[in-house]
């Protein structure tokens, strides 16, 4: 069987897809995708906000990318350094990772990307970062 007509075959099987999760990765390009803003739990005793735990699946040929960005409650302002755990992972390619956005925010990321052939991806975690001040 000649390669293209291989293909034609997979793709009638159902077994191919390009599907993406935003619009800047269907392009080819690498820009991070929109970020939803929220706001982190925050504890005074220990100077640490804490994101939900969440996670992302890919099941399909593509990726999927979700960044929420967590703004500073009252009173705070984020110093020191961000982390990021990854509870639960599969897949080739997958991460949870905390970013700075300066003083007033942090982001985090979850990434989850399945190759052809290759196993469903997971990312699952949470991102947590130091803060000074006292939330009010």
């Amino acid at each position: 069987m000649r390669p293209w007509a291989t293909v034609m075959a997979l793709l009638a099987a159902g077994l191919v897809c390009t599907s993406s999760s935003n619009a800047a990765d269907r392009s080819g390009s690498s820009a991070k995708s929109k970020a939803t803003r929220s706001n982190p739990a925050c504890d005074n005793t220990t100077h640490t906000c804490k994101t939900l735990t969440l996670e992302v699946h890919q099941d399909y040929i593509g990726q999927k990318r979700l960044k929420i960005v967590f703004d500073a409650p009252a009173g705070v302002r984020f110093v020191g350094g961000q982390w990021s755990v990854e509870s639960e992972a599969g897949g080739a390619n997958h991460h949870v990772h905390a970013y700075s956005e300066g003083p007033e925010a942090f982001s985090c990321e979850w990434y989850a990307r399945k190759w052809p052939f290759g196993d469903n991806s997971v990312a699952k975690g949470y991102c947590e970062a130091e803060f000074s001040g006292t939330v009010r």
